[in-house]
């Protein structure tokens, strides 16, 4: 409806209502115009001019103030229609909006704000929604914020601050208290961090590698019999384990299917959390495997992979293992890109563009078990 687009209008005025508020600058005249399209059917015309004076400004009745122009239409003759409304006060802004008790609310919900910390003033104008969005956090987002601004938490964990909110609250929101601490904050907290725990050096729950040991006897000696175990990415950094190789896999599952080897460490990548296994001494001094999907993703993780570590060498990621597979080849979702991947060797590589020229992945459980111990028994 006609009417519509004008209110569509106004919700924009009235978000720019909210700046000015938040900011305690007076209220702006609005002003709309009647626009180019007219009724084209008497019916049409004056359903449309009863719409208008609907809400037109009338003694105590709040609404617009119509200002009407001659118009002379050739099909409807000589008419009158709205050359422009005016909304004058915000009284008659939040009447046309039925936006009274919103309104109402939303400065009740302000000054508590503001009294708390009229820092945030111009955190709030730049996004008035979120004075009435948070309004069910805002007690917990104070707590949170109160906290962090007067205490220390460097090497503390998250969780564990004493506030008086729920476990997850601050996890949950968050995205809004560093913005908001970025912007009381400016030279604590940094505009690149993307965690409150990178913000304030507070301790972070590690990233665990899944790990397998392919040496019983290398079980025995480091890990007390453990053959199954977790490793971060800083635990691995301090090993001063003594191994002939270690195997890096992109899935879990596949950690199980390598066979027993002398002298072998077996980890799970995680797919793209490889790129957390950097600066690692252990990786730098052991004879290093890589195995991972013939697929695009796969061979862009092991040419990232040897960029870090240039002697890895891959497992059942050349072009005989591709050949060997055809009918376990399946198209992947996703059409492939033109990668240069300098890192690849060129038996690598040649699998690579076998399988990118007919957009083809191998998952590495689908190998078929015999040539795969048979190729790990040559290889390890």
């Amino acid at each position: 409806m006609l009417i519509d687009q004008y209110i569509s209008q106004l919700e924009k005025h009235y978000q720019s209502h909210l700046r000015r508020l938040i900011m305690e600058q007076p209220f702006e005249v609005i002003i709309l115009f009647g626009g180019k399209k007219r009724p084209e059917t008497t019916k049409e015309l004056h359903e449309r001019i009863r719409l208008f004076q609907a809400h037109e400004k009338s003694g105590s009745i709040q609404g617009w103030l119509i200002d009407w122009e001659d118009w002379n239409s050739k099909k409807l003759g000589k008419q009158k229609w709205p050359a422009r409304l005016t909304v004058q006060t915000e009284d008659d802004l939040v009447a046309l909006l039925d936006k009274t008790n919103e309104l109402d609310l939303f400065r009740t919900q302000l000054k508590e704000i503001l009294q708390w910390d009229d820092r945030l003033r111009v955190w709030l104008a730049a996004q008035p929604r979120r004075v009435l969005e948070l309004q069910p956090e805002w007690n917990g987002l104070k707590e949170v914020l109160t906290f962090l601004l007067n205490h220390d938490v460097k090497g503390q964990y998250l969780r564990s601050l004493p506030v008086a909110v729920h476990t997850k609250f601050i996890k949950t929101h968050e995205p809004v208290l560093l913005s908001i601490l970025k912007h009381l904050l400016p030279e604590t907290v940094s505009l690149p961090a993307i965690s409150l725990e990178a913000a304030f050096g507070m301790a972070q729950k590690p990233f665990l590698y899944p790990a397998r040991w392919l040496d019983p006897t290398l079980a025995e000696m480091y890990t007390h019999g453990m053959e199954v175990l977790g490793l971060s990415p800083d635990g691995m950094r301090k090993l001063s384990w003594e191994l002939d190789a270690v195997c890096v896999v992109e899935n879990e599952t596949n950690l199980y299917l390598l066979p027993q080897t002398s002298g072998m460490l077996a980890v799970c990548g995680w797919g793209k959390a490889l790129s957390l296994l950097r600066q690692i001494p252990l990786l730098n001094r052991t004879r290093l495997f890589y195995w991972g999907d013939l697929d695009e993703d796969g061979f862009l993780m092991l040419n990232n992979f040897r960029e870090l570590y240039p002697h890895v060498q891959s497992l059942l990621m050349d072009e005989k293992a591709v050949l060997a597979h055809e009918r376990e080849m399946l198209k992947q979702p996703a059409v492939y890109q033109n990668r240069l991947l300098p890192f690849l060797t060129l038996p690598e590589r040649a699998a690579y563009q076998k399988l990118a020229a007919v957009n083809g992945r191998i998952e590495q459980e689908k190998l078929q078990q015999k040539y795969l111990q048979d190729t790990l028994a040559e290889i390890l």
